[in-house]
């Protein structure tokens, strides 16, 4: 599963979700909240019901026939920080989702870069249970871009001191796998959901 990682301003008017009532027919409005389910380690899953229409002519008549349909998106957010991840999607929906979220919250939500030692606190914090099988990161020392497939965690603590930025990783956790890029995009493997849930919550915890 993709997500957009995402900073808020007011972290604690997540709360004010719990509140709103799940909708599961209705069409009044552009989205809605279709299940809130709050888990063990305070991460919040959140699904979004978007609702869409497909608008559909024929080749003689020039009037649209309308067709609802739905769309959903994930979102993970942690009440005690300011990190928020929404499931990535056409640009449309999420436009329509982080509107929602603003306003239904009353928060204000911008684009996150993933800083560099957020990456550095990660995968030490993965040492001894997970392996690197690529690292991307830009020289101090030639300032230039630097691709690695598989590298240990020993090398990977002889290189923190030449790390300007990480721009992307990926780690393998026995028969799961998650990568990070700098950009704020996070890619968790959600064939388990125990799985996707704990890096969800550990990321939202060292952003």
């Amino acid at each position: 599963m993709n997500f957009i990682t995402y900073a808020v301003n007011k972290p604690q008017n997540f709360k004010k979700l719990k509140s709103v009532k799940q909708s599961f027919f209705g069409r009044g409005t552009d989205a809605s909240v279709f299940l809130y389910n709050e888990k063990p380690n305070g991460l919040v899953h959140l699904i979004l019901k978007l609702n869409d229409e497909y608008l559909i002519r024929t080749k003689l008549f020039s009037e649209y026939t309308s067709i609802p349909f739905d769309h959903y998106i994930n979102v993970f957010f942690n009440l005690s920080s300011s990190t928020l991840f929404v499931e990535e999607s056409l640009g449309a929906y999420l436009d329509v989702a982080i509107e929602y979220l603003q306003r239904a919250a009353k928060i204000q939500v911008e684009r996150k870069k993933i800083a560099l030692d957020t990456f550095i606190k990660l995968s030490e914090k993965y040492s001894g249970n997970s392996d690197i099988i690529r690292l991307e990161y830009l020289s101090k020392e030639s300032d230039e871009e630097v691709t690695l497939e598989y590298t240990s965690m020993l090398k990977f603590e002889n290189l923190k001191n030449d790390f300007e930025q990480i721009d992307f990783m990926i780690w393998r956790f026995n028969e799961f796998y998650a990568s990070i890029n700098m950009t704020g995009k996070v890619k968790v493997d959600n064939s388990q959901d125990e799985f996707l849930v704990k890096f969800l919550g550990e990321l939202s915890n060292e952003i």
